[in-house]
């Protein structure tokens, strides 16, 4: 579905379950877990659900995909070993490398973005908590440290955070809520707070945002926040269960910004090019701004959004001028054009007299 909860649009067709989604760091492609072939294994398909491939082949379950953020691996938990583990493998299914080593379950992997770090949950202390470790295994960290049970790690996109789940402050009905943290487990924070259950929280690409599944409502539903707890909003709205929310990053290609040409009165038309085609819906700002021209008096403000769809290279943003008595020569305005956070580009405006 897009951010604001519009446009629910069914990927999957399986009588089994289709679970825990995770978005290639690029946003073509989705790993996901599947039991249709009798036992939970991982899949890969195209971001529009086509192209379904089967990763790994195992006799016990691969759960948990959470690529790495090159996307060259895929991080995962498997019980082939008689408990919950943590593996890697390349994003091809290839390679497969365990990580973890416990006598108890090691499960729910996350990247840091640079990818030098994953963090995960454990109960090798003899209840759930949140560890970190290096890519490769080493260095294993414990992160928490309480009677109650933590689990679902999220590292966020700026590496300085970490999201997990924990029912530390309601034990006796063991509610859970969504919490963060430093990345070195320091300033551990509550963010909701309910009696029903809050969890499995997801960072949004910029880091702003953070997506979790609450049972507020009676059934389990997506819900977004901003990062600091705030402004909670629902995202779903149905009777089954939504959950495991997981967002789209994509790599946003730069705008190019035409020139443009008008005489009063007449619409001056800028033409908007990303400068490579990209496989989701990208929306850039764009916003007028003054030159010699004035807003108001010799073209009319503009500020808006242009939305381009997936494959998609060139829109039109048209800006209307204003006719005037008043003997003038060329005026000129520009047409900033932007991904908030990201790439931006500006064209220039030209307004001819035509008296």
């Amino acid at each position: 579905m897009n951010a604001d909860g519009s446009n629910h649009t069914r990927l999957t067709y399986n009588r089994t379950a289709d679970r825990e989604p995770s978005w290639s760091p690029d946003g073509s492609r989705i790993a996901f877990a599947s039991n249709r072939d009798g036992n939970y294994e991982i899949y890969v398909m195209n971001a529009d659900g086509s192209s379904e491939t089967r990763l790994t082949t195992n006799a016990s379950d691969d759960l948990g995909p959470a690529w790495s953020p090159d996307g060259s691996r895929i991080a995962f938990h498997s019980l082939r070993d008689g408990n919950l583990e943590i593996y890697v493998m390349n994003a091809d299914g290839s390679s497969e490398k365990r990580l973890t080593s416990s006598v108890l379950q090691d499960l729910e992997p996350s990247w840091s973005p640079d990818g030098s770090r994953i963090t995960f949950n454990s109960e090798r202390d003899g209840n759930h908590e949140i560890y970190a470790m290096n890519a490769d295994g080493s260095n294993q960290t414990r992160l928490t440290n309480n009677l109650a049970i933590d689990y679902w790690p999220s590292w966020s996109p700026t590496g300085d955070k970490i999201a997990f789940t924990s029912n530390r402050d309601d034990i006796a009905n063991s509610t859970y809520e969504v919490y963060v943290m430093n990345a070195d487990g320091s300033n551990q924070t509550r963010l909701t707070h309910d009696v029903a259950n809050d969890g499995q929280p997801a960072w949004s690409p910029d880091g702003a945002k953070i997506a979790f599944a609450s049972a507020r409502h009676g059934d389990f539903e997506i819900f977004v926040m901003d990062a600091d707890g705030s402004d909670e909003k629902r995202r779903t709205d149905y009777l089954g269960t939504d959950d495991f929310p997981a967002w789209q990053s994509v790599s946003v290609p730069a705008p190019y910004v035409s020139r443009a040409r008008a005489e009063e009165g007449e619409r001056a038309a800028f033409k908007v090019t990303l400068r490579s085609a990209i496989s989701a819906r990208v929306t850039y700002s764009y916003e007028t701004v003054k030159g010699k021209a004035k807003p108001g008096k010799d073209f009319k403000k503009a500020r808006g959004t242009v939305t381009f769809a997936p494959g998609e290279t060139s829109r039109t943003i048209k800006v209307k001028t204003k006719n005037d008595t008043r003997q003038e020569g060329k005026e000129t305005f520009l047409l900033e054009v932007s991904y908030p956070g990201g790439p931006s580009d500006t064209g220039r405006g030209k307004i001819s007299a035509n008296d």
